[in-house]
Parts: structure tokens; sequence; C-alpha cells
């Protein structure tokens, strides 16, 4: 069940063996395209061509018993349920996304490296993927960039959020289902770009507190302006 493929993605292969444990990727490849290797219940090692930038959305969903994908350092952008319900699925200091920037809704959702995580901030490179405490009030570390979908969802203890001054990206869903979140200030004078439906449940109280100078700049953007009563200068 060790298989080779040849420019798979170039190709538009759409049909993979479920029955394959081990799959070699061959020649140049950027982007594991959306939904590609999705639902297959066997695979345990997908070894990929370095210089692979992006995993597409739903690329490994539902792979239970994947263990490892090879070359990861120089993926870039991992799509939403890249590798949810990847029960086995962790990395080490050895294999690991040191240049991910952008982590799409439930990436990672069941995977072994979510479930064993035990630190309060857990983090991929500068994203941060996954909040385990139960802080009303949360400050996020300096190295916070971005803030992947679903990374604070559904989490009721949430009130207050101060965005670190390198915080320049909220993926949509990073605060699904947080009703009782009330306020969110953003430090410095960055803009912070937020996606469609960071936000799905905002009460009467949920205030944003910026820069006074970014109130215009913030009003003017296309999804920030569905929060345009919520923005408070300082």
């Amino acid at each position: 069940s060790d298989v080779s493929i040849n420019n798979l993605f170039g190709g538009y292969v759409t049909m993979v063996p479920s029955s394959l444990t081990e799959i070699d990727i061959i020649g140049d490849c950027e982007v594991i395209a959306d939904n590609h290797f999705a639902g297959l219940g066997n695979l345990e090692i997908v070894r990929l061509p370095s210089g692979v930038k992006e995993i597409g959305n739903n690329a490994f969903y539902g792979c239970a018993r994947l263990v490892e994908v090879t070359n990861i350092n120089e993926v870039k952008t991992i799509g939403n349920s890249a590798f949810y319900g990847c029960n086995n699925f962790d990395f080490d200091n050895t294999n690991t996304f040191t240049n991910v920037n952008y982590v799409g809704y439930n990436a990672f959702s069941g995977t072994k490296f979510m479930v064993s995580s035990t630190e309060e901030f857990v983090m991929i490179n500068n994203v941060l993927v996954k909040y385990n405490g139960k802080s009303k009030k949360v400050v996020l570390p300096e190295n916070v960039v971005s803030i992947a979908g679903g990374t604070f969802s559904a989490n009721l203890s949430l009130e207050e959020l101060t965005l670190s001054e390198n915080t320049k990206l909220i993926c949509t869903g990073a605060f699904d289902s947080c009703s009782n979140l009330e306020l969110i200030t953003i430090q410095g004078s960055t803009f912070v770009e937020i996606e469609i439906n960071v936000f799905d449940t905002i009460s009467n109280k949920f205030e944003v507190v910026l820069d006074e100078d970014l109130i215009s700049i913030y009003k003017g953007d296309i999804y920030w302006s569905l929060c345009e009563g919520h923005l408070i200068g300082k």
C-alpha cells in the first residue's frame, strides 16, 4: 500500500484508492488542492515534495489514521478543516509548520496535536489556533500575528480580549458562539483585518476599542463596517 503518484495535483487526479496507507508525491507541487485526500481512512503517511506552500480546505479531512505529513516546513496557508478528524496527526520540532501565517476554520480540530496541547495559548508559528484558558479577561502574547478560525469557539468565559500590537488578522469563526464577549481592544496603529463572520453572536454591550484616528478606516472596511455601531475610539 505504498504508492508514488507523479504530479497528482497538476494532473487533476481526483480518485485515490481508499486502501492506501502511504503515498509519495513526486514532482513540483505548491498546492494540495481542496478535498484531495479527504476520507482516506487507511492513510497513515504522506510524503510531500519540498516547496508545498498551501494545504487546501478539507485536504486531509477524516483521515483518522494519518500520523505524518512530511516536508511541511514551507507551508504558509492551511485551509478550513484541512486536518479535521485526523485523530492521530501530530508534528514535532523537526517536522513542523515553521512558516505558516494563515490557518482556516477548525483546520486541526480533533487532531492529536490539538487534543494533547495543554498550553494556555496554542500556537503554530505565529498563529494562535487554540485558547485553553478560562480567564474572563485575556491579553494575547506579543507573538500572535493571526488568530485562526475557531480559536475561541464557544468560549463562554471570555468577556474581554486585548490583541497584541502585532496582531494583523482574525479569521472566520474565531469567536464563534462567544456570547459573553463584550470588549475587544485593538492596540497600536496598524489595521487589523477580519474575515466574514468573525463574530456570529454579539451582544448590545459589545465594543471594539481602537485608536480614534483609525475609526474611519475600520468603518470603511467591508467586514468591520458590519460592527460599525460597536467601534469606539480612544
